[in-house]
């Protein structure tokens, strides 16, 4: 943590070292380093911790003055959160309206939500996946993490303060709090894993609140145990040192080794990485640890005292950098790393520290003392705030750094041609479908009666199956499961749009569940052709998903599968940069393979594809 404004508070600078160990994680998750697939599990650090360092202070405030003072609370958050976020999404909307112009209408709800802290709950209202590694990345899609934290800062206080008004004054008051506590955890975690059990939206699951307090409780918890009435943390030095190398060897491995994709997230590994946070913290509050020693050298202190502004920053120079750094990883990491260190560090020194040691009332209010002196005594007076001209110093550096190099470039960055072309091929699917003429039902499998539904590979595969089978019906959307299929296939068949040779593109974003593709066949009735699309793609499900593809044409005798997948293991020229999503050529290479499981069809050949 940076150095308390309360002299009476004790700075320990590991706390800040862990700090540094979890946004870089982030960071280097976010420029998809391959040896940190699981760098976003630094975000659950900072939960753990942060929970750890309020339950503390409100403790503190408590045992000293008998009163949580969450008045004062709550105005010290203000004060050390939120100026850094307006200076940020100030900085994204400027450079938005510079270089992509045509995203502002994005901009505005996502940055509304972000000053507000319900930026997670808009994400998933909207139904934004944070996981989909086909979707581009937005400047401002980290903003979810630490609207999760606000709204447990407002929260928690007030549990805390009905917790010790319950149990305050029993004889061991602490193990009635922290036991209470600990059960809400547990209630969250378990939530956590029903939800992943029964299916439920995984950004839904990562970044709703419900589901992530469980983090920021045991950081809590550990806050319960260890503050005694004096203020200070009760440390043993043996269980210190040991937990500390086994804390901060948890956390690295599970980093280093654990995808986001993996069913452990939610089944375990984020309960796992939080104790293993609990047991660093333990270790670091004995500043005679080796833990705490490494963690609190000077440059570890530093990038830590920071590491809120280097978490704010890292995503919009990412998002915004040049194209033509994308051949580049190194070169690329290198200029993330040094452009978003340099504005941490402006906001940092212009920005976040003054306004947390002095606020902003009463700087704006001695401004407005010597502007009325300066009137009085007919003097130049001061110019604009000390505060108002630091934030906009800093909005405008971030604006030169970021948005001219993107403005420069066409404002293209990694995903948004994609995600720009997906729109167009949605658009143009839209009119085409509006004006799409149903014809009779034919012998050949011309066009007019096929339906292809899918998701955003058969979404960017439109044009060329359009181009292929003239009249196709064509609905394909990013994200899209096969758990969407039941309600598609419905609608579809009440507005007369299902014909009688149906193509299927999934698999992209999960297998089938059990029991779901038995359940689609019967929505279609055995007299349709069903053409299922191979899906290609590296994710931990893709194997199943391939083989399901198998299976089900082996099962059924309508079924025929379509080797997309063998297409583009031949040859990744097919594929767009992501190595999922078709190029021109790879388009009109998944139509060759829906025609030939069709000529198969007709040729009343054996459906089953070859493996994948």
């Amino acid at each position: 943590m940076p150095k308390p404004v309360d002299s009476r508070t004790t700075y320990i600078p590991a706390l800040d070292g862990l700090r540094t160990i979890a946004v870089m994680a982030v960071l280097f998750y976010h420029l998809d380093a391959s040896w940190a697939p699981g760098g976003l599990l630094g975000v659950a650090v900072f939960f753990t911790l942060s929970g750890y360092l309020i339950s503390t202070n409100l403790l503190r405030a408590k045992y000293r003055h008998d009163s949580f003072r969450l008045s004062t609370f709550w105005l010290r958050r203000f004060r050390r959160l939120v100026p850094a976020v307006v200076v940020t999404v100030a900085a994204v909307f400027l450079v938005t309206a510079l270089s992509t112009p045509g995203e502002l209408g994005d901009r505005v709800g996502e940055s509304i939500s972000s000053l507000l802290y319900v930026n997670n709950w808009y994400v998933i209202a909207q139904g934004q996946s944070y996981f989909d590694q086909f979707e581009s990345t937005g400047p401002l899609d980290h903003m979810w993490s630490l609207s999760i934290e606000e709204q447990f800062y407002l929260v928690w206080p007030l549990v805390l303060a009905l917790l010790f008004a319950l149990f305050g004054r029993r004889r061991k008051a602490k193990w009635f709090v922290g036991g209470a506590t600990l059960a809400l955890a547990a209630a969250s975690f378990a939530w956590m894993a029903h939800l992943s059990n029964v299916g439920a939206d995984a950004t839904r699951i990562y970044e709703g609140t419900d589901t992530r307090a469980g983090g920021l409780l045991l950081g809590a918890l550990l806050a319960i145990l260890l503050v005694r009435r004096n203020g200070t943390a009760e440390i043993k030095r043996f269980p210190a040192e040991v937990s500390g190398l086994v804390g901060i060897a948890v956390i690295v491995v599970l980093v280093a080794v654990m995808p986001d994709d993996s069913p452990f997230l939610f089944g375990g590994g984020l309960v796992v990485l939080s104790f293993a946070t609990m047991a660093a913290i333990y270790s670091i509050l004995d500043q005679r640890t080796l833990v705490s020693r490494v963690l609190g050298i000077a440059p570890m202190r530093w990038i830590g005292e920071r590491s809120y502004g280097i978490y704010l920053w890292h995503l919009p120079v990412t998002v915004y950098l040049p194209k033509e750094l994308d051949d580049m990883p190194l070169a690329r990491g290198a200029a993330v790393i040094v452009l978003s260190f340099l504005l941490a560090a402006m906001s940092w020194t212009l920005v976040e520290d003054p306004i947390r040691r002095n606020g902003v009332v009463e700087p704006f209010g001695r401004w407005r003392a010597a502007r009325r002196r300066a009137r009085r005594d007919e003097v130049p007076g001061p110019g604009t705030p000390r505060t108002i001209f630091a934030g906009a110093t800093v909005v405008l550096v971030a604006v030169a750094l970021m948005g001219l190099p993107a403005a420069v470039t066409g404002g293209a960055r990694p995903g948004e041609n994609l995600e720009a072309d997906l729109e167009a091929l949605a658009q143009r699917q839209e009119a085409a479908q509006a004006a799409a003429p149903k014809l009779p039902t034919r012998k050949m499998p011309t066009g007019d009666r096929i339906t292809a539904i899918g998701d955003s590979v058969m979404l960017a595969s439109s044009m060329a199956l359009e181009e292929e089978f003239p009249g196709i019906y064509v609905d394909g959307a990013v994200s899209r499961h096969y758990e969407a299929l039941p309600t598609i296939i419905s609608n579809m068949e009440a507005a007369g749009t299902l014909d009688q040779f149906v193509v299927l593109g999934f698999g992209t974003n999960g297998a089938a569940r059990e029991g779901e593709f038995e359940d689609i066949v019967d929505l279609l009735g055995e007299d349709r052709v069903i053409i299922l699309v191979m899906p290609y793609g590296d994710r931990w499900y893709m194997p199943e998903a391939k083989q399901q593809v198998i299976d089900f044409a082996k099962k059924y005798d309508n079924v025929y599968g379509a080797e997309w997948c063998q297409a583009a293991t031949a040859d990744t020229t097919l594929l767009r940069d992501d190595l999922i999503h078709p190029t021109l050529t790879g388009a009109t290479a998944y139509a060759d393979a829906v025609h030939d499981a069709l000529q198969q069809w007709v040729d009343r050949e054996d459906g089953v594809p070859s493996t994948c």
